[in-house]
């Protein structure tokens, strides 16, 4: 695998989530890195799932920014709730609803942002180590000296028994960024939850920015 240029999804939950769970090749390692690498793939895995998953968050960007809220993912298409919006992605087009201004924006769900170009991850570019820690395992991925991938650190908490991810935490230039992970659960058989229903939010205005 060459560069991997991550796209920062409108939600930096999203984004950070999937920063994390990127494909590791599996060359000269000690048997830790070995394994570390093994689990970081099966948890990507997870993510990536033909059948989607869902999970709770809560996010926090060196205490400057917090968010929390629920996401389900599955493929192109995404839904997100939080105390102040909801987005809805069905491959198509992406509607962020403002609930306190009663305000519905319109986008092109396929559109770049404009972070991607600023977000790089390289799998070799990294050393990977695991370790027992309080809760569950915790993967760690150090950049190596030299290295120009932007992401600096990241840990990865797993659950021990279910082997699911608990929390992640990234390191980009100096802000530590950590998501909190509850209520994983893989696998949404009902994709009609991604689907906007103008009916669920009437007396709102529209913004169509595609």
């Amino acid at each position: 695998m060459n560069r991997l240029k991550i796209t920062f999804w409108d939600r930096t939950v999203l984004s950070l989530l999937f920063l994390c769970f990127t494909l590791t090749s599996f060359c000269q390692e000690t048997p830790n890195e070995r394994q570390a690498k093994k689990l970081f793939f099966q948890t990507y895995h997870q993510f990536t799932n033909p059948q989607g998953c869902s999970l709770s968050y809560k996010l926090n960007i060196a205490g400057l920014y917090k968010a929390n809220g629920t996401i389900w993912t599955k493929g192109k298409m995404q839904k997100y709730i939080e105390p102040k919006y909801v987005g809805y992605r069905d491959g198509v087009n992406y509607y962020k609803v403002d609930l306190k201004r009663k305000v519905i924006e319109i986008y092109n769900a396929n559109k770049k942002s404009k972070y991607a170009s600023k977000f790089t991850f390289n799998e070799h570019d990294y050393d990977y180590s695991i370790a027992n820690a309080k809760g569950g395992l915790l993967i760690s991925l150090n950049l190596k000296k030299g290295a120009s991938s932007s992401i600096k650190h990241a840990k990865v908490l797993l659950d021990k028994k279910t082997l699911y991810p608990m929390s992640v935490k990234v390191k980009v230039a100096f802000i530590w960024a950590t998501i909190h992970i509850s209520h994983f659960h893989p696998n949404i058989h009902d994709n009609s939850i991604f689907l906007f229903k103008k009916s669920d939010y009437p007396g709102y205005t529209y913004e169509d920015k595609r």
